[in-house]
């Protein structure tokens, strides 16, 4: 049987997806964000609509990698459990304007 061969993934060496392996390494967040993801299951954004679905991620409402903040405005931001919202893929990418909100 052929195989594919398949381009590796390019590595990103920034310094903000450096930031962004340090801070969702943090082992404080995990442990937040997983409780958080235990207490909402669901989708809050679909449950507003009366749909009940399966969350896959949890998002920060104010992200933690704006510029010009401190490092301690950044893990307070990365570990608020009040700053977290749990979504399904198609309401995280929507979030990130990823994809087109269904009117």
């Amino acid at each position: 049987m052929p195989t594919i061969n398949r381009l590796k993934k390019k590595e990103r060496t920034s310094d903000k997806s450096n930031l962004r392996k340090k801070l969702y390494a943090d082992r404080l967040y995990q442990k937040v964000r997983k409780l958080y993801f235990m207490e909402h299951p669901l989708c809050e954004e679909c449950l507003k609509e009366g749909m009940t679905v399966q969350a896959r991620d949890v998002h920060h409402k104010q992200s933690p990698f704006i510029d010009n903040l401190s490092m301690v405005e950044r893990y307070f931001l990365l570990r608020n459990p009040n700053n977290f919202i749990s979504l399904c893929r198609d309401c995280h990418q929507k979030a990130h304007g990823n994809i087109k909100k269904k009117n």
